[in-house]
């Protein structure tokens, strides 16, 4: 069922004050919006931190739960509850969030063994010469780029760990990560 004002006027399954926020929403109304958001937004964070374990992620997929609700405002297909269609959004797009974290980190993971493991451990000196030429291009990173690449491959940290430590978001340490592991590919393609 798509949310329109009469029809909400009519459906005995949601409440009145729901009906009344989601009639106002969607006629555009702002603070039926933020009433919206502040009943809503620290409740749901916390069902999302528990599905991803992750606050920076929690945050960013609240932040496309709510700015999916305003725009989709006219034609909301909420027919019992304005909680359970929330919750439910949140909980798929968390899912999805875990999904495509996991595909990442096994492209990531791919990429590394592909890149140690593609050099026969016999020759050593191509070994010695990747790793050489590896670092060079490492160095050439924007310093940011650089530091978030070697606390990851060299110290080992997750990128949840490199996150809290030099205080950025999480989507911008997957950013930075992946741009320099794309970089290392296209400029080390003519070695293998």
């Amino acid at each position: 069922m798509i949310v329109r004002s009469e029809a909400l006027r009519k459906d005995k399954h949601i409440s009145l004050s729901e009906k009344e926020l989601l009639v106002k929403l969607n006629r555009g109304d702002v603070e039926a919006f933020n009433r919206l958001f502040r009943s809503f937004y620290k409740p749901l964070y916390f069902y999302v931190f528990r599905i991803t374990g992750e606050s920076e992620a929690s945050k960013d997929i609240l932040q496309d739960v709510f700015s999916q609700l305003w725009k989709e405002r006219n034609n909301l297909p909420i027919r019992y509850s304005l909680n359970g269609y929330l919750y439910r959004m949140a909980r798929n797009k968390s899912l999805n969030y875990i999904q495509q974290k996991k595909r990442e980190d096994l492209r990531n993971k791919d990429y590394r063994n592909a890149l140690l493991h593609s050099i026969d451990s016999e020759n050593q000196a191509d070994r010695k010469e990747l790793l050489r030429l590896v670092d060079q291009q490492v160095s050439e990173f924007p310093s940011r780029q650089k530091q978030v690449f070697l606390l990851s491959r060299q110290q080992g940290l997750t990128h949840r760990e490199i996150a809290e430590h030099l205080n950025l978001s999480l989507k911008t340490v997957e950013s930075l990560i992946y741009r320099s592991l794309r970089r290392l590919k296209n400029n080390l393609k003519n070695f293998f």
